[in-house]
Order: C-alpha cells, then structure tokens, then sequence
C-alpha cells in the first residue's frame, strides 16, 4: 500500500470515458458502438487538441472548446453535452448560465442537465451558445486548481515534470 511506501493515497476519479474533442465528425452516431467510440474518440493526452487538461490557461480552454464539435440538437457523442452532464452539472448546485441577446431568447439559467438536454434537442439553443457558456463554466471550476499550482511550488514543479514527459500513443 501507499502508506508502507511513506507515500500518499493515490486520489482517483472514476467517470465515463468522455468523447474527444473533436467528435465522431462525420460519423452517424448510430453507427459508432459504445467499445468503438471508448477506444477511438475519446479525450487523449496524446492529442492535446482533443481534451481539457487542468493546467489549460483560460484562453486555451475557451479556444478548444469554441473549436469543438458540438452538432446542433444531437447529443451522442457531443463531447459539449458530456462536458456538462458529467463534469459541471455533477456538482451539486451547479447553474448553467447562458447568456446571449435577447433577440435570441435572452439570458437562460438552466438549473439541471435534463433541462439542458431538452433545450439542446429541441434546438431552442444555439451549438455556439452552449459552447461560450460551457468554456466559462470549464474556466470557473478549474481556476482553484490554477491557482493551487501557481501558489505551490512543489505542486508546479511536478505538473512541469509531468508536461515535459513524452506523450505517447
């Protein structure tokens, strides 16, 4: 075990393998099957352009996500739509807010995923209206972990570590 090695417990986080960035592209979503989508279009170290990392700056999370697939009403394998149902609206209390000009339908707080979903599906929102909201969203939970690597310099100094490994495919 970890103690008998004068180490700490590793921390894991289990969640669903979440679709890359990039999407299925032009794929009918039902024609992928759950085993192909895990092993081909999920989220990689070794694509950056394909995930989130913690350590992303603000612009970068914002970019990569404004570059994301993201198809209007579909919500298999739409990498935004997973972003939201299993990273922000898994936190308790989370609130979507979407803003846009009311002569698009105003400012939408949106208090659960199944409402999302059902705004999305049903097209009464916009793909790069979810995007800009999901970014600053993203942007918002991971600013702690930013700032906990900036303060700690041991922290920094692992995650450098970690950025110079060879990514490998």
């Amino acid at each position: 075990t970890a103690e008998k090695l004068g180490r700490k417990k590793p921390i894991a986080i289990h969640t669903p393998l979440l679709t890359g960035l990039q999407g299925i592209g032009r794929m009918n979503p039902s024609m992928v099957d759950e085993e192909q989508h895990a092993v081909e279009f999920k989220m990689s170290k070794s694509k950056p352009e394909t995930a989130v990392f913690v350590y992303d700056s603000p612009e970068d999370i914002e970019k990569k996500i404004l570059r994301a697939y993201c198809p209007a009403r579909e919500v298999k394998f739409n990498p935004i739509m997973e972003i939201n149902k299993y990273l922000l609206f898994a936190r308790p209390g989370f609130r979507l807010v979407i803003e846009r000009p009311e002569k698009y339908g105003g400012t939408i707080i949106v208090e659960s995923y199944e409402e999302l979903e059902k705004l999305y599906t049903e097209g009464r929102l916009h793909p790069l209206d979810l995007k800009k909201a999901t970014a600053k969203a993203l942007i918002e939970m991971l600013e702690p972990v930013r700032k906990y690597f900036e303060q700690n310099r041991e922290a920094r100094e692992t995650l450098e570590e970690l950025k110079k490994a060879a990514i490998t495919r």
